[in-house]
């Protein structure tokens, strides 16, 4: 299991090592409490970023979708980038998401992939 594995430093050293070598960075979904996976990353320089939010577990109710949304602009607040992480492996899940990706939208935020997460059309000053 990978939330296993994120807590046993020899295997996140060798995960981060091939990440390193094939210029990826890493995503720790924080799935267990204990987990040292972005701190490995953070050592073998892989950019790394840490889940914010689980958008759909354990449930997918209105209820828990307006929670969400509140919890996501109470993270906006002070943080400049938010990470969610959802498991849409059906079509009621996918439903879910959709109804977040739209109203998150309305409160303003701007959705980005992963991997353009801290980038810019800045040229870097040498």
């Amino acid at each position: 299991m990978g939330s296993l594995a994120t807590t046993d430093s020899d295997i996140m050293g060798w995960v981060m090592g091939v990440l390193k070598k094939k210029g990826k960075s890493f995503l720790d979904s924080r799935t267990s409490t204990v987990s040292i996976a972005y701190q490995e990353a953070q050592k073998a320089r892989v950019p790394a970023y840490r889940n914010d939010l689980f958008l759909d577990s354990p449930n997918i109710s209105d209820a828990n979708l307006e929670t969400r949304l509140g919890l996501v602009q109470e993270l906006g607040q002070r943080k400049n980038t938010v990470v969610v992480i959802s498991h849409c492996h059906n079509a009621e899940k996918l439903e879910y998401l959709k109804k977040f990706i739209s109203r998150v939208k309305t409160l303003g935020f701007t959705l980005i992939p992963l991997s353009r997460v801290g980038k810019t059309d800045v040229p870097q000053i040498l």
